[in-house]
């Protein structure tokens, strides 16, 4: 089970109102180590594309920047991605 901190909920249901009529992927960005507890936190979600979803060159160049960015602000001792398939 996960429980979504306001910052993660808030982002991920203004861009899907934003565009309501488009499909729209992203990532959730969750506290490390986790593991073993029944509730995990995500803390933070990164929307990608608001168009199509299939596009798997633009999907790794914004996995590549998403790494970076964790990395750069050293949030990648703190947190981990999901990416979750619907």
């Amino acid at each position: 089970m996960y429980e979504l901190s306001s910052k993660a909920f808030t982002k991920m249901l203004l861009h899907a109102a934003k565009y309501p009529h488009l499909a729209i992927n992203g990532i959730f960005i969750k506290k490390k180590g986790q593991a073993e507890a029944k509730t995990k936190t995500v803390v933070d979600c990164i929307p990608f594309f608001h168009h199509n979803l299939a596009l798997l060159p633009m999907l790794e160049i914004a996995l590549s920047q998403v790494q970076t960015h964790l990395v750069c602000h050293r949030c990648i001792k703190f947190c981990e991605v999901i990416i979750i398939v619907v």
